[in-house]
């Protein structure tokens, strides 16, 4: 069997979009035509970004808040500063300079809207699927302004939201057979439901996602949170979820004590039990439950808001996500934000290798991902050819749009691509690998790796161009044994030009 994987460090700049789930953030494939000069300035990434505004929140209110938490997420980041301009209405340009990673440009101006509904005041219906809640908001209002648009393939997401249509022909440039782009009305917002605690306090995943239609009317709007608190977790019970107190302000808070006493009354006087669901872009992490009579569900164990220390809303409460946060520490951005495109600011880097033709197909079809991971063709190299077991091997440099360096192992077989990002130092890093390969970085003038283990067994791989690859036979069950070792970079003449000890599965 072939291998067609991407390294551990690309896995998190391209993050698949599972099914029924809307994507974070898109990017187009064509740049802008106000995007400045590639080479001017110092090094680092652009962007132009287009954003829609979270209900109840204004374009400037949204831009002026986008703007702040760009530049407070910016500082956070080691040598990276920000940039942020305002192009038209709902678009702004966003200069980072200190990186070129695109995950680090999305975490940066990702949105992060959170907001509170009272769920059984503004229910419109719950649904299995994304695309059956959308088709049902359209019904509701046909005719009406589009808010987003989202993309389907027989029936199952998979890019959006993005602003228009529009946008997402553009990027897609010609649609497979079972495709279609549906716009969600304005006015309707479809909210997630994926886990619930279960009687530990444990986060479990449903048997089924729910998706409720809503009318898009938030009890806390994004614009009362102000930020989180310190997220906490237990470390004596691993796997239990995070519990981040948000912070609201004045009016937040005040919303909030009177969003429990009327679900409370109501839920009393009804007879029947009220919910209130708390979302950040759109994934429901709480459901805080009345029971029929009006006493609100917050023991530990139920699936309810949990306040930890506080009693009421004045003090904060606590989001308890199963899968860590995206809340932003700083406030949220309370839009719905589309890399509408990227590019390198400043010189390029250097890029190692030969050119050589023809390219392996794998090769090029790594250098076509789509958006912001989309490859630059004129900068690939050759970095390294070594003979495996089953064939000839190489890796392959090249850089992002962005300028950003990644690299690519490529086999004998068609499937044999292994992207990866692994990040360059003096000294060896592993980079992961698969079954029958593994890359290392080594220093630039490195020609051997040796490996040395406990016993004394030495084996040694080729290295050319700031890399070594390991090869060995394609192992079908489970990875080889971990055994301690020494691995050191041998230059030209022998000299050694880096060490590294541990504990290594090499194939």
């Amino acid at each position: 069997m072939g291998v067609a994987a991407t390294g551990a460090l690309l896995a998190a700049l391209i993050i698949a979009t599972p099914s029924d789930r809307p994507a974070d953030t898109g990017a187009a494939d064509d740049p802008a035509p106000s995007a400045p000069s590639a080479t001017a300035g110092r090094p680092g990434i652009g962007a132009i970004i287009v954003f829609r505004p979270a209900a109840g929140v204004t374009d400037d209110e949204a831009y002026a808040q986008m703007e702040r938490v760009i530049h407070a997420r910016a500082r956070a980041q080691k040598g990276v500063s920000a940039t942020v301009e305002r192009v038209e209405r709902d678009r702004a340009r966003v200069t980072l300079t200190g990186t070129r990673e695109p995950i680090t440009l999305s975490e940066i101006v990702a949105g992060s809207a959170i907001a509170v509904y009272d769920l059984d005041e503004v229910l419109v219906g719950t649904f299995s699927s994304f695309h059956k809640a959308v088709l049902r908001a359209r019904e509701l209002a046909p005719g009406a302004p589009a808010r987003v648009a989202y993309l389907f393939r027989n029936g199952r997401l998979v890019r959006g939201p993005a602003p228009t249509a529009a946008d997402l022909r553009r990027i897609t440039r010609t649609l497979p057979p079972g495709s279609q782009i549906l716009e969600l009305p304005e006015g309707f917002a479809i909210l997630r439901r994926q886990y619930v605690r279960n009687a530990r306090g444990d986060a479990e995943r449903l048997r089924s996602t729910q998706f409720f239609v809503v009318r898009d009317r938030p009890a806390v709007s994004p614009l009362q949170v102000t930020g989180t608190g310190k997220s906490t977790s237990d470390d004596t019970l691993p796997g239990r979820p995070i519990t981040t107190p948000i912070v609201l302000s004045v009016e937040g808070r005040r919303t909030w004590d009177d969003l429990l006493r009327q679900v409370s009354a109501r839920a009393a006087s009804s007879g029947q039990p009220q919910r209130i669901a708390l979302s950040t872009n759109g994934d429901i992490w709480q459901m805080t439950t009345a029971d029929a009579t009006g006493r609100l569900d917050t023991r530990p164990g139920s699936p309810a808001l949990e306040f930890g220390s506080f009693q009421s809303g004045t003090g904060g409460f606590g989001v308890r996500s199963p899968v860590g946060t995206d809340v932003a520490r700083n406030g949220p951005i309370p839009a719905i934000v589309w890399v509408a495109d990227t590019y390198r600011i400043g010189p390029s880097p250097v890029v190692l290798g030969e050119v050589v033709e023809p390219v392996p197909a794998q090769v090029r079809r790594m250098l076509s991902l789509p958006g912001s991971e989309r490859g630059d063709p004129s900068t690939l190299r050759r970095a390294l050819e070594a003979d495996g077991p089953d064939g000839r091997w190489s890796v392959w440099n090249y850089l992002l749009v962005t300028g950003a360096p990644r690299a690519v192992v490529a086999g004998p077989r068609p499937d044999d691509a292994f992207g990866f990002g692994c990040p360059r130092t003096k000294g060896i890093q592993d980079c992961g690998g698969s079954a029958g390969f593994q890359p290392f970085a080594v220093p630039t003038a490195t020609r051997t790796l040796r490996f040395t283990s406990s016993s004394g067994m030495v084996r040694e791989a080729a290295a050319a161009n700031g890399w070594a690859l390991v090869l060995g036979p394609r192992r079908s069950r489970g990875a080889p044994p971990r055994t301690t070792t020494t691995a050191e970079a041998l230059g030209e003449s022998g000299q050694v030009l880096a060490t590294l000890r541990g504990r290594f599965s090499l194939p």
